[in-house]
């Protein structure tokens, strides 16, 4: 049975476009479109290049593909048709399309790749139909859910809004915040009155965060996840994206990251903590967060 993976959208917030072909259970060719389109990220679009060249290095042409394999489970019919209508007018022909749990394709991602027969799989991202963490197992080859915990309440989203207070960009500098925090003091504030955490629970103060109906879209990268009201609270703007990066900014990345790190193992614990594996997988980029935390103590 020959699979196409696919990962992009329709929005500017959908980023790292991608292609993967899988053959009888076998990861064939795995692409990113920026690779090809010389565009960062190839943000807001589906795979066009990625597909035709997994394809290529496949042997195989569009209408050997057996299935199309999408994320957005909880995006409804609509959505269905746009995929269908883009692999006709791309491709000539449009397989079969089945849509996953976001959350589930990174927990998959993490679980397939590993080589272990049992996992506990734990996945933080900003949101991913709607869901902000999930735990999962993997368990003789099999996908299990175990809990979720939704949006506004999201380690990502808490990340992103100090990504761009920085003066960088959303769901895709991120990796810029984490340098820039090494050159900073971690107890320069405290943003206990931003983010907290109770029996498990992560709570942001929504007075600071600009929140997103539920099954909404996600902000787009230049639409700020702060608030005015944390403007104030700051009491110093949102840095240009031109100017220098002083001693203010570098604490700022510093004393966010803190919570962040400390968030991240507090949030998830009481959920993974019942269902203990010998071998627990990391998905999504927070995932990164948690694997320097014994470095940043």
């Amino acid at each position: 049975m020959n699979i196409l993976g696919i990962n992009g959208g329709f929005r500017q917030g959908y980023q790292d476009v991608s292609a993967v072909l899988v053959r009888g259970g076998e990861v064939i060719a795995a692409v990113e479109e920026e690779r090809l389109s010389r565009v960062k990220h190839s943000a807001g679009r589906l795979p066009y290049l990625s597909v035709l060249e997994v394809l290529r290095i496949g042997g195989l042409s569009i209408n050997d593909i057996d299935a199309v394999a999408f994320h957005g489970s909880t995006w409804g019919s609509e959505i269905d048709q746009k995929v269908r209508d883009y692999f006709l007018h791309h491709f000539g022909y449009a397989p079969p399309l089945q849509k996953y749990h976001h959350h589930n394709c990174h927990a998959t991602s993490a679980y397939y790749a590993s080589g272990y027969n049992s996992a506990l799989i734990l996945t933080i991202d900003g949101s991913g139909d709607g869901v902000s963490l999930q735990v999962t197992t993997g368990q003789n080859g099999n996908i299990n859910e175990l809990a979720r915990m939704n949006r506004p309440n999201s380690l990502g989203i808490f990340y992103s809004l100090f990504t761009q207070y920085c003066g960088f960009v959303k769901d895709c500098d991120e990796y810029k915040l984490m340098g820039l925090a090494s050159y900073g003091n971690r107890h320069a504030f405290d943003f206990g009155w931003l983010v907290d955490f109770k029996d498990g629970q992560l709570w942001l103060n929504k007075r600071y965060v600009n929140c997103v109906p539920p099954k909404a879209p996600a902000l787009h990268r230049d639409e700020m996840n702060f608030s005015k009201a944390f403007l104030q609270r700051m009491g110093s703007p949102r840095r240009l994206p031109t100017s220098t990066i002083s001693e203010y900014y570098k604490d700022v990345a510093a004393s966010g990251i803190k919570p962040f790190r400390r968030g991240s193992a507090e949030h998830a614990a009481p959920l993974c903590r019942p269902h203990g594996s010998k071998e627990t997988l990391l998905g999504r980029w927070c995932g990164t967060q948690l694997c320097t935390q014994p470095a940043y103590n």
